[in-house]
């Protein structure tokens, strides 16, 4: 169900489902602040720039593909360094949505967090890697004060890019 353009969409209907889900997917638009007031597990898909990741709640996150006008994909310090969106035509830098493959994955990821299915040892190293050069990186504080350790970046959006750790 596309529920944003569904003809029966309310504001009632928003606070409910946000209050019944069991997680809630999102672009970050607005609407998942109320999931997240009601403490459900978020996915954040299609997420720019990566320095707004919503470290503070329960989620996973898999934001858009940065590339280099040579074809080369962002590494996350690139992703970092040329975080101002509406500079990112004039340094030659493409942005790509997440195919609905690379969405159905982070989704799932959520269904094993839920089901208390543990990452394995390269994923939770790939997980210390990229918190590592998040939280050195100097826009960190202008964004971050407390993170949930249960905030992470989508396993399988690193597995699938593997030079964004770089």
């Amino acid at each position: 169900i596309d529920y944003g353009m569904d003809p029966n969409r309310s504001d009632l209907l928003d606070i409910w489902l946000s209050k019944n889900c069991e997680f809630f997917i999102s672009t970050s638009t607005g609407i998942d602040g109320v999931a997240i007031m009601f403490k459900k597990p978020i996915v954040i898909v299609n997420l720019l720039p990566i320095a707004h990741i919503y470290s503070w709640c329960n989620g996973i996150t898999a934001p858009k593909k940065l590339f280099w006008s040579n074809g080369n994909q962002l590494t996350l310090t690139e992703y970092l360094n040329n975080a101002q969106s509406k500079k990112y035509k004039e340094k030659g830098i493409k942005i790509v949505n997440l195919s609905p493959l690379e969405i159905k994955d982070s989704v799932q990821e959520m269904i094993a967090h839920i089901n208390k299915i543990p990452l394995t040892i390269k994923q939770i190293q790939n997980q210390e890697k990229f918190w590592d050069i998040l939280e050195n990186h100097d826009s960190y504080n202008k964004y971050h004060g407390i993170r949930n350790p249960n905030s992470k970046i989508s396993a399988s959006f690193i597995k699938n890019n593997s030079n964004f750790l770089v």
